[in-house]
């Protein structure tokens, strides 16, 4: 059996290494959070000025 090596990036400052994948999930997650908190302000906001056009729009941000 052949031996697998995960992608790695070095930190140059540190000398840490790091796996890409767990890189890109973690980042993956944060601009999860940071879409959900604009939704949420976004809702708020249309709530507050009765704006249900833009409830409507964002109604299509069901997969966040």
């Amino acid at each position: 059996m052949e031996s697998f090596n995960d992608l790695l990036i070095e930190n140059k400052d540190s000398g840490y290494r790091y796996r890409v994948d767990v890189l890109l999930e973690d980042y993956c997650e944060k601009l999860q959070q940071i879409l959900k908190k604009k939704i949420s302000e976004r809702i708020v906001h249309a709530m507050e000025a009765n704006n249900l056009y833009d409830l409507k729009k964002l109604d299509r941000c069901t997969e966040i």
